[in-house]
């Protein structure tokens, strides 16, 4: 059994989930809208991180601990300024909520 299962499988929703909260905030930039443009620079650290932390988790490494700890507050990051859009665009919505469950599991990792 896998000793970061969960932590593989919220990584993933995270990066799944950013990667389609990306593509939207990309389409509203192109079309001249720039109030998402933080939250795409945000997202982009999350997909980018969860992915290295998934990778580590996956293969137990030893790294998995203190990486969690900066990706945690990467999420976490992401999550509040998700936040400040979900109540017009679902998708940040998404993202914000995948993204409170991947800092807790990187929480729970860390420590």
């Amino acid at each position: 059994m896998m000793k970061y299962h969960d932590l593989v499988v919220a990584t993933s929703h995270c990066v799944n989930t950013g990667d389609v909260c990306i593509a939207h905030c990309l389409t509203l930039l192109g079309n001249g809208e720039k109030e998402l443009a933080a939250c795409a620079k945000s997202v982009q650290d999350v997909t980018a991180s969860c992915t290295a932390l998934r990778q580590l988790a996956a293969a137990n490494s030893p790294h998995v601990a203190k990486l969690a700890a900066v990706v945690g507050d990467i999420c976490s990051d992401c999550e509040t300024e998700c936040r400040k859009h979900e109540a017009k665009h679902s998708v940040c919505h998404d993202c914000a909520e995948a993204c409170a469950q991947c800092a807790k599991e990187c929480q729970k990792a860390a420590a």
